[in-house]
């Protein structure tokens, strides 16, 4: 096979076609991943800026919430809590609170046992159950000042049941006992003295 030869303006227009071909491509695979690059990077610091700016807002926030806790620690929230991490003494404490507002409300404790205490990260939940007579109105009552009286405890399980079923023919009778029982339960600070 013979080659053909090109003529002389054939040839010259070639030759600059792919030579301007060769600079485009050169420029393409230079340019290309710059511009990738850079878009990455516009990205990246677009990202970090609206970071720096959420937490600049949440850094405003610093002394604000500083000056809350400052209120509520001035506000003894020790109170809330059960005087002593130590279980028994904890339960002790919850019993002479728990014995103390059902007698004086209308009820009869017959039983307390101290269950297992938890430990919840900081804290140590201690819990009582309980078990006693008393009216509905009566241990509704108790149930009430338990629950918003200091230290705050907490009740769960309540099972409220007739001692003994009569029907009441008069509409003035005395209201009949039940038997309630219920777990109570506070929290003490891990560390406190």
């Amino acid at each position: 096979m013979k080659m053909r030869t090109l003529p002389p303006q054939q040839s010259r227009t070639l030759a600059l076609s792919l030579l301007l071909g060769s600079i485009v491509l050169l420029g393409a695979l230079i340019a290309v991943p710059v511009f990738l690059m850079s878009r990455h990077y516009d990205r990246a610091i677009e990202q970090q800026l609206d970071l720096l700016t959420r937490y600049s807002r949440i850094g405003a926030t610093a002394p604000s919430l500083a000056q809350q806790l400052e209120t509520l620690k001035a506000k003894g929230t020790r109170g809330f809590f059960l005087k002593s991490p130590v279980p028994a003494l904890a339960a002790s404490e919850m019993q002479e609170i728990v014995k103390g507002i059902a007698e004086s409300n209308g009820g009869k404790v017959s039983s307390m046992q101290i269950a297992e205490p938890k430990d919840e990260g900081n804290y140590r939940k201690v819990t009582v159950n309980i078990q006693m007579s008393a009216r509905v109105s009566a241990a509704q009552k108790i149930f009430y000042i338990l629950e918003t009286q200091r230290p705050y405890l907490m009740l769960d399980n309540i099972s409220i049941r007739a001692t003994a079923w009569q029907p009441q023919r008069d509409v003035n009778a005395p209201e009949p006992e039940f038997l309630v029982q219920f777990d109570a339960a506070g929290y003490a600070v891990l560390g406190a003295k």
